[in-house]
């Protein structure tokens, strides 16, 4: 399926696997954090930033969401869109995300939207989706200690939406979840409107020089991958040709890094439910 793929090794793309179990860790020592790291490739010339976590291992315990009585996860559901430890990260870094990328953003939803999550959504959400341009090429990515990207073909029409709001465009991920390994949003952002029709261009038509022709258009294209299945982890790629969209990311990831420390320290300390629920009301405005 994958056509003009990118294919970036982490380090030397031999970390080690290691498959999620039942075991629960409360040693916020022993929880992984979220790496990072940004390159530069000559041809064709981008810089690139990277966030990995670590396959097979969940940067947040799933204690609390043990505990949760079936009226927790409700509320957390209904009001948030969280339903596990790693819906929780997902909605964290999307969020923390969106704060450098307010305007002139684009986002690709799954068109497969339609078919698994579209009653879940709110009627603002299925209005925004349909009057999307269609298209039917996005990036896809998965990461297993080596990452894999990909502009793939998805014979559901998928939808570019510009600049949605942060509810939205969480609630669109989160109703397309479900698709084989890792489920992925695609996003761009573009400042020059005029260059629009022929960035759909590119995700409309085979084109074996797509993320070149892209990356003189737009001021960065990327992609956030959650993962479907449990040896695999989270992972967010970025690609511009302006060394200052990288830098931009490199202060984001240090605040986002402290966002994750600091909630592995509250749920280690208090699996009770109501400290999901606060961590989210706190970060996460819908």
């Amino acid at each position: 399926m994958g056509v003009d793929v990118f294919q970036i090794g982490s380090n030397s793309g031999q970390e080690s696997i290691v498959p999620a179990g039942p075991e629960i860790s409360l040693n916020q020592k022993e929880l992984p954090k979220p790496q990072f790291h940004s390159f530069h490739v000559p041809n064709p010339d981008m810089h690139i930033w990277l966030m990995t976590t670590k396959p097979g291992e969940r940067v947040f315990p799933n204690a609390t969401f043990q505990a949760m009585a079936d009226e927790d996860l409700q509320n957390l559901q209904k009001f948030w869109s969280v339903g596990n430890e790693q819906a929780l990260f997902d909605s964290l870094f999307l969020s923390q995300f969106m704060k450098i990328s307010k305007t002139k953003l684009y986002a690709i939803f799954s068109g497969n939207i339609r078919n698994v999550g579209w009653k879940s959504l709110k009627d603002a959400d299925r209005s925004l989706f349909s009057k999307g341009q269609s298209c039917i090429y996005r990036l896809d990515a998965s990461y297993d200690g080596k990452l894999n990207v990909n502009w793939v073909p998805f014979f559901s029409a998928q939808s570019l939406v510009k600049d949605p709001d942060f509810g939205s465009l969480w609630r669109l991920f989160q109703a397309g979840a479900g698709e084989p390994r890792s489920h992925s949003l695609c996003m761009f952002s573009l400042s020059e409107p005029r260059l629009l029709p022929d960035v759909i261009a590119l995700l409309i038509n085979k084109e074996p020089e797509r993320s070149q022709k892209l990356s003189e258009m737009v001021e960065w294209f990327g992609v956030y991958s959650s993962p479907s299945e449990p040896n695999l982890g989270s992972c967010a790629l970025v690609y511009s040709k302006k060394r200052e969209i990288v830098a931009a990311l490199e202060t984001l990831q240090e605040h986002f890094l402290n966002i994750v420390t600091q909630t592995q320290k509250e749920l280690v300390e208090d699996v009770r439910p109501r400290v999901a629920i606060r961590v989210v009301s706190r970060h996460v405005v819908l």
